[in-house]
């Protein structure tokens, strides 16, 4: 059993740990601008619901660490920025077409780390 100070301090690092056993957060992109926000190692939001047609994505590093943006549908690449420095925001527009496409940082292993979403288009 662990003693008190190791139980308060794995306590105070669940708390720390944003959207650790959390829901992914979810939004509906309204009008051809949608923004995306990298964390450091997850997005805001995780997963977004769009129409068909075009969209503009504007990703915003709110990170501590450089980060690009990847998405791609059934592997095949559709947009992509260069590294972003923390503070920074690019946008990449792109069509879409019904179907799932995934979108992740590319950068190290960031993508295993948590910094993938889900666009979801119907």
């Amino acid at each position: 059993m662990p003693s008190r100070p190791t139980l308060a301090l794995l306590a105070a690092l669940a708390l720390a740990a944003p959207g650790c056993g959390d829901q992914p957060t979810t939004q509906n992109a309204v009008g051809d601008l949608m923004t995306l926000f990298e964390h450091d190692f997850y997005f805001d939001p995780q997963v977004v619901h769009a129409k068909p047609g075009r969209i503009t994505l504007q990703i915003v590093n709110r990170g501590r660490l450089a980060h690009n943006f990847r998405i791609e549908k059934a592997g095949r690449e559709v947009g992509r920025t260069s590294a972003l420095k923390p503070g920074q925001a690019d946008r990449v527009a792109v069509r879409l077409t019904r179907g799932d496409y995934h979108y992740f940082c590319s950068v190290g292993n960031h993508e295993e780390l948590g910094l993938y979403g889900t666009l979801v288009v119907r």
